[in-house]
């Protein structure tokens, strides 16, 4: 029992550095802009230790935002929740996918014109 704790308290103090942590598209694409055209505000954050929550709340509010557009995205131009009889599902895989790339790409330009 004693070589398992030791074993789990090595694991915790490991730590991935916040530049190598997966933090979901919306998170890795902010904190990607941050270190290359924001760098002063980006190490200010790491040396307050306010990195990770603040790209932790970005992605979470970028994830709501990305399916809220979809949603409206859709509704806009007639494309129903469920595959409609008669559509092949490659034709309605085609336009989900069309509807994603929009707002991903609307979502990324708003991301790097962000102060």
């Amino acid at each position: 029992m004693r070589a398992m704790e030791d074993n789990e308290m090595s694991w915790e103090r490991e730590k991935i550095p916040l530049e190598n942590l997966y933090l979901g598209q919306w998170g890795n694409a902010r904190r990607s802009f941050l270190m290359s055209e924001r760098p002063n505000q980006w190490q200010e954050m790491l040396q307050k230790g306010t990195a990770k929550s603040y790209l932790t709340n970005y992605q979470e509010e970028y994830s709501q935002k990305a399916d809220r557009l979809e949603k409206q995205l859709m509704e806009r131009n007639g494309i129903p929740e469920q595959l409609p009889p008669g559509m092949s599902c490659l034709e309605y895989a085609g336009l989900l996918n069309q509807v994603r790339e929009i707002v991903q790409e609307c979502l990324l330009r708003e991301i790097c014109e962000m102060d």
